[in-house]
């Protein structure tokens, strides 16, 4: 959706966007992603090690900036 989105934004600065996925209309908190990004993800083996590895990297950095040591850990980590 991004691609689709830039190419409408900056029609000067794109001659051509692929969006493979893109959303035909847009919609907010749009939950259902999640459930099929979910599924997609538990099509590899073994079953949920996508699904439960995204789940724990979540929740690590939800707990890193809850503190201000943590957000600077992140911030050297992902520069």
């Amino acid at each position: 959706a991004l691609a689709a989105w830039f190419r409408i934004k900056y029609p000067y600065l794109v001659d051509g966007a692929v969006a493979s996925s893109a959303p035909v209309f847009l919609q907010m908190d749009f939950k259902g992603y999640l459930e099929v990004v979910a599924q997609s993800l538990n099509t590899f083996k073994p079953v949920n090690a996508c699904n439960d590895a995204i789940s724990v990297a979540t929740a690590t950095l939800k707990e890193k900036l809850k503190t201000p040591e943590g957000r600077k850990a992140l911030k050297e980590q992902f520069k």
